[in-house]
């Protein structure tokens, strides 16, 4: 397959939200509104206001991060090339949360494990970093962001492995914008006190609430496979909630 064929790249655009709903809601208490006495200008004058957004998260692509056979050098982002893929799930429906946590999973079973049950390891497509001839790929292991492991689901893991690439051949099964970060849940609020100083002049106290319910909020998190903070999405963090207190004089 021509991996400079672009009709054979398509997909997700990055801006693809499937879902979003968005808006705002402004209420002003329907009491004393006139404001007449300690008791009216105690009681009215208050309005409470929301706005509110909750959408589908942005479409990413796995990237190697590196070209180790060389088979893009020269070539300007050539060292965006992506990844084999080795699975039988879709990926796309997975959070991200749950492909980093596979990817540790996977991740974390030691290389000197591996190496020492070598010789148990059965032969097939279903081998743990083994090249063709049955030698054990350590520049596999060295570049790898997860092993492919036999499950009941199939393989799985996505594989950083561009040894023997031949000129022409493709470079990575990985789909462009095969994966989707976490989806926006965000809820602010905010009250409004108006006080009648006179006919013309009102003070007004204020208190916004940004993110009410503290919801954590990710963003894209690092898709480069090479990365030691690939799929980690807690360095993308969108903030905790924040109250912002305000008083101003309209006149």
């Amino acid at each position: 397959m021509d991996s400079f064929d672009r009709n054979a790249d398509r997909g997700r655009s990055s801006y693809d939200r499937p879902q979003r709903l968005t808006g705002n809601v402004v209420y002003e208490l329907p009491f004393h509104r006139s404001q007449h006495g300690f008791v009216g200008r105690l009681l009215g004058g208050w309005q409470l206001n929301t706005y509110f957004t909750f959408q589908s998260g942005a479409p990413f692509s796995v990237l190697n991060g590196l070209d180790p056979a060389g088979a893009l050098a020269g070539i300007l982002g050539g060292d965006a090339i992506r990844p084999n893929v080795y699975t039988n799930l879709d990926v796309s429906r997975m959070t991200v949360a749950e492909l980093f946590a596979i990817n540790q999973q996977l991740r974390n079973q030691a290389f000197a494990t591996a190496l020492a049950n070598f010789n148990a390891l059965p032969l097939g497509p279903c081998i743990t970093g083994l090249l063709p001839g049955g030698s054990l790929n350590n520049t596999l292991f060295s570049r790898a962001t997860a092993r492919i492991t036999c499950s009941s689901t199939g393989l799985r893991g996505f594989i950083v492995d561009f040894n023997g690439i031949e000129p022409g051949q493709r470079v990575g099964n990985a789909g462009r914008s095969i994966l989707r970060s976490d989806g926006i849940r965000n809820i602010d609020f905010g009250i409004i006190k108006n006080t009648r100083l006179t006919e013309t002049v009102r003070m007004q106290f204020r208190a916004d609430i940004f993110n009410l319910f503290n919801s954590r909020n990710f963003g894209i998190p690092e898709g480069r496979g090479n990365a030691a903070s690939f799929l980690n999405q807690w360095a993308t963090d969108g903030g905790n909630r924040r109250i912002v207190l305000g008083a101003r004089l309209v006149f």
